[in-house]
């Protein structure tokens, strides 16, 4: 591990929710094994899914890789699968309706079985997990909308050479549920969905949680839904933590 310096803590945008997090000893990737998106959300560069599989920059070296719930702008489960065949160190984390997902497909096969870890919890509950020196708690959060009851969405909040990232996934926007998971406080990064910020309940979210800075993903790919949540963070910034939008696959930021 100890040659392992990928230099300062940065996150390079994806796609949509993914994002790869850098650290200097441990590289994770968290809703970003996806393939081409349909027009409504932002897709990966051309070429993306062929250089994670095959571990080019700056794509190599990959740790971890987490997935928040079953959905394919969230997890390709073809191309998470190939990825695991090619490199046989990657642990992919998961609730048990991707990993039911990943042994559907063909190119699915038992040996993947030791390289996935999957966090079967009840509504509410949580469970924290190490792996030597990298540690994580999964907590089962409600999915947003109408689809809340049947959709197992997972948070996670995770510990990396000394930082704290919390990324919810497409996350419920209700308090009530956030005070029922009981999510912790005070992270370094806080992940989440941009229309978070366009509500009140999910701006009260936010400060609940406490993190120093925001990072917003899932932004629909347009032009008039990029400017309403600027707007909106304009006029809430004195009351909001440092906030970042992701908007450009590759673009990168300092955390």
């Amino acid at each position: 591990m100890l040659d392992k310096i990928f230099g300062k803590n940065t996150l390079t945008y994806i796609a949509n929710a993914g994002v790869m997090i850098s650290t200097p000893y441990t590289k994770i990737i968290i809703d970003g094994v996806i393939d081409p998106l349909p027009g409504k959300y932002i897709g990966p560069e051309e070429g993306f899914a062929e250089s994670l599989i095959l571990s080019k920059e700056p794509y190599h070296n990959i740790d971890y890789i987490f997935v928040t719930h079953a959905h394919k702008d969230h997890i390709s489960p073809q191309t998470a699968n190939e990825l695991l065949k090619r490199n046989k160190h990657i642990r992919l984390i998961c609730p048990r309706s991707v990993t039911q997902l990943l042994r559907q497909q063909r190119n699915y096969n038992d040996m993947l079985a030791g390289q996935i870890f999957t966090a079967g919890l009840q509504k509410y509950s949580s469970v924290p997990v190490s792996f030597e020196d990298f540690s994580f708690t999964a907590y089962r959060i409600p999915h947003d909308g109408e689809t809340s009851s049947v959709v197992e969405n997972l948070a996670y909040f995770i510990q990396a050479d000394g930082k704290k990232i919390l990324a919810l996934g497409d996350c419920t926007q209700k308090v009530y549920d956030f005070e029922k998971a009981a999510l912790p406080q005070k992270c370094d990064v806080l992940l989440c969905p941009a229309n978070m910020v366009g509500q009140r309940s999910g701006r009260e979210i936010i400060n609940m949680l406490r993190p120093k800075q925001v990072v917003l993903c899932h932004l629909k790919n347009t032009k008039d839904e990029l400017e309403r949540i600027k707007n909106v963070i304009n006029r809430y910034s004195k009351s909001l933590p440092k906030v970042t939008i992701l908007t450009e696959p590759t673009q990168k930021i300092k955390i």
